[in-house]
């Protein structure tokens, strides 16, 4: 009996450091969390401070990415090329009655 308590009281002590590990590990304590917010409202930059980043292809990237993918375009699946790109009857039967394709 007092092997089996002394189990279970294991077993309990090392599911709360499981649990308590990763709270920890990122500073989320029960201490540090009131301190973590005040921190994050006096460390915001100031608004002329912040840098706009913008993403995008340049123009010969574009003619690269369209290059390759129109070189690959004639090259269907199996299944595709013997119908000539058609769709197989049952999915266009449902094309036709519902307008779309659902799985």
């Amino acid at each position: 009996m007092r092997l089996r308590l002394a189990v279970c009281i294991l077993i309990v002590a090392l599911l709360g450091a499981v649990v308590a590990t990763p709270a920890l590990a990122q500073g989320r304590g029960r201490g540090e969390a009131s301190h973590d917010q005040s921190d994050s409202k006096k460390a915001a930059p100031p608004a002329e401070a912040v840098e706009v980043v913008q993403y995008g292809f340049a123009p010969r990237d574009r003619e690269i990415i369209t290059a390759y993918y129109t070189q690959r375009a004639s090259s269907l699946p199996p299944g595709l090329a013997k119908r000539h790109g058609a769709l197989a009857p049952g999915l266009e039967k449902q094309l036709r009655r519902n307008g779309t394709l659902v799985a």
